[in-house]
């Protein structure tokens, strides 16, 4: 009331503001990021980063149904298909980053199949020596190509191609197996048996007796299981048959030609 004053001063210190926590980002990669089922996949977020704290946890859901975690986890893929494996980070304010990687998946390759070997040979009997056309065209491959054709024809020889020819020389029973290559390796094998008979000896004449008005008789000697006797030659002429001798008896038809020489006189 005297109209006299007084001060005072007080210090208000104002800081900044607390800055806004920031969330973490999250960088998910992995490798490989496509093949061939059963795939196992390398995951990696090391490349994760929070600008303000660090991350605390590392989760993974692999897209399949599985999930994962820490900074690098694996997981193998066991079916075929395209997959989205996400990542998530949590840092230490409980902020969240979230980062994807596509996986591709393909079917695995189906196991090769072994070629089917067919052998055929034409004639598969005969008498020594007997030629034979081989066939391994009806051989083939389900998921391929055939590429070669290798044959053993039971006798010591052998012989290449789908078509080979061979030449039995000796008297028996052969086992040619045919052995087929497919483009993957693989073999397959496929046999034919061939005959081979002895060749039959030539029937042995014995003398032939001739009565004009009266029978043909014929003998042979030699041991001959087959031969046909078409004509018999002497010194007087030669004796035709009509008809077919088989060995054994047999009444036939023939006919006697001569050759009678005259003398011929050259005088002066």
């Amino acid at each position: 009331n005297d109209g006299l004053t007084a001060t005072a001063t007080v210090t208000v210190t104002v800081s900044e503001p607390e800055p806004e926590p920031q969330a973490p980002t999250a960088v998910a990669s992995a490798s490989p990021t496509s093949g061939v089922a059963p795939l196992a996949v390398a995951f990696d977020a090391s490349g994760s980063s929070d600008p303000d704290g660090t991350i605390l946890s590392f989760e993974w859901n692999f897209g399949d149904g599985s999930s994962g975690v820490g900074a690098n986890p694996s997981h193998t893929y066991t079916t075929a298909g395209t997959y989205t494996a996400t990542l998530t980070v949590v840092d230490d304010d409980g902020l969240t980053g979230t980062a994807t990687v596509t996986i591709t998946v393909s079917e695995p390759e189906p196991e090769p199949q072994a070629p089917t070997a067919v052998a055929s040979a034409s004639p598969t009997s005969g008498v020594a020596p007997l030629a034979v056309s081989f066939d391994g065209s009806g051989s083939s491959d389900p998921d391929g190509t055939i590429v070669s054709y290798e044959w053993d024809f039971g006798d010591g020889g052998s012989g290449v191609g789908a078509k080979p020819s061979h030449t039995y020389t000796t008297a028996g029973t052969y086992t040619a197996t045919l052995t087929v290559t497919d483009n993957d390796g693989l073999t397959a094998t496929s046999s034919v048996t061939v005959k081979v008979d002895p060749t039959p000896p030539q029937p042995q004449g014995d003398k032939v007796t001739i009565k004009i008005t009266g029978a043909y008789t014929y003998s042979l000697t030699g041991n001959a299981s087959s031969g046909d006797i078409k004509t018999v030659t002497d010194r007087l002429g030669v004796v035709s048959v009509k008809g077919t001798v088989k060995v054994g008896t047999a009444t036939v038809t023939i006919n006697l030609e001569r050759l009678w020489l005259l003398p011929v006189y050259t005088g002066r």
